[in-house]
């Protein structure tokens, strides 16, 4: 008895002491520390892994949009239900493709085995909106209407994600997991009726590499003793593209229809010919004047922000917005909205490719059609430019002159048939 009270008197002596008092207090500062911290951690990695899915979702939802458009102007709009659930299927195959490829380029946040059960799990639904769009309408304050020239679907993409809580688990010996859910739905309208006015902007590379032959490997090869010799340059197979494009246009009597402008850039944009109606503005500067410069790395940013803010300036922006920057104007019609990049591959920096990137996502989502061309591209360069597009077909892999040329009569068709709008919603 006597042991256990002397025992009990210096046990509480040691506790209450002022150097215990300080380790005690110290240790549970750390422990909280460090739970603070873990779940922080977690609320992070949670927000990250959700956000990446509802980009794949949303980039997937507006590539499925340009899928289903192209098959409608291959096949034509009257066909059986039969050919109608096939080409529908189609596009829901196309659509968790790109979720599965967005992830996996975009994202650093899942294994690839948890992006095949994201893909496996997930629930892509499209139907025809035949008659009342009286509840869309009104949420989106009457964007759509309801016409005989018009074809209205819906779009929707549904991932989910088990997450699992490791650090209580840990703890509890129990699993604990919370499903992330990515919704993304959106609307779909194809207008069968009378062509619309076209708003088009090119953006071209103008850099040092577009002196290169159509031929020539940047990466294995000194471009600038390249680019000083050939003849065979890019910038000359491009300048007869862009040519022979403005004659399609021309010829199709569309002229009256395309209000079209022209950006050529290295790392800042070099020359800017606002759009104008029909072909003539763009067709001088590009016969005499159009060339690439001798120096000058390549960044896309500014050009592709410069046509961004052309291309949507009927939408509102804000007081500071128009405060800070150049006023831009275009008529107030029902345009039907394009950018054409064409570059010989990524930007310099992969910060540049990024931005790049977000400029893409925001025209997209503003309804613009983003069409792709790289020239003799790098694996990466090929990379980049696949995201910017609307989807994979909107993205033309160049290897000489005359696919250039076929290109952009491909270009022509896709800008006189496509006729349509996709909004997200919400």
């Amino acid at each position: 008895m006597y042991f256990l009270s002397r025992l009990f008197f210096y046990f509480k002596k040691n506790i209450f002491s002022q150097k215990a008092n300080f380790s005690i207090i110290f240790s549970l500062i750390i422990i909280l520390f460090l739970t603070v911290t873990s779940f922080l951690i977690y609320i992070l990695d949670w927000y990250y892994k959700k956000t990446s899915m509802d980009h794949a979702n949303n980039s997937a939802v507006l590539a499925g949009a340009s899928k289903m458009v192209s098959n409608f102007n291959r096949l034509g709009y009257n066909f059986s239900n039969h050919a109608k659930r096939l080409l529908i299927d189609d596009v829901k195959k196309f659509i968790r493709n790109h979720v599965k490829e967005n992830l996996i380029q975009s994202s650093k946040a899942f294994y690839r085995e948890e992006i095949q059960n994201i893909v496996n799990n997930s629930n892509v639904m499209i139907a025809q909106q035949k008659n009342d769009l009286k509840n869309y309408s009104s949420l989106q304050n009457n964007i759509f209407s309801v016409s005989n020239n018009k074809i209205f679907y819906h779009l929707d993409v549904t991932t989910s994600y088990d997450y699992r809580l490791q650090l209580i688990e840990n703890i509890f010996h129990h699993r604990y997991s919370h499903k992330i859910l990515s919704f993304v739905p959106a609307m779909l309208t194809i207008d069968t009726g009378e062509p619309p006015n076209f708003l088009i902007e090119l953006v071209l590379d103008f850099s040092a590499s577009m002196l290169c032959g159509m031929d020539s490997d940047l990466e294995t090869e000194d471009s600038d003793s390249v680019c000083q010799k050939n003849k065979n340059s890019k910038i000359t197979a491009l300048k007869n593209a862009v040519l022979q494009l403005l004659d399609a246009i021309n010829y199709s009597n569309a002229q009256q229809q395309v209000y079209i402008g022209l950006i050529g850039y290295t790392t800042r944009v070099e020359k800017n010919i606002k759009p104008s109606w029909g072909t003539e503005k763009i067709r001088q500067y590009v016969s005499k004047d159009m060339d690439a410069l001798s120096t000058g790395s390549t960044d896309s940013t500014p050009a592709m922000e410069t046509a961004y803010r052309i291309v949507t300036a009927d939408k509102k922006r804000s007081f500071w917005v128009n405060l800070f920057r150049e006023k831009v104007t275009i008529p107030s019609l029902d345009f039907q909205k394009f950018i054409i990049l064409l570059t010989d591959g990524e930007n310099n920096k992969q910060k540049n490719d990024v931005d790049t990137i977000k400029i893409c996502d925001k025209a997209k989502k503003n309804s613009v059609k983003i069409i792709t061309i790289s020239l003799n591209a790098s694996p990466q360069g090929k990379i980049f430019l696949k995201k910017c597009g609307s989807s994979s077909e909107y993205h033309y892999d160049v290897k000489n002159n005359a696919s250039l040329l076929r290109v952009f009569q491909d270009i022509f068709r896709v800008i006189v048939h496509n006729k349509y709008q996709v909004r997200v919603k919400g």
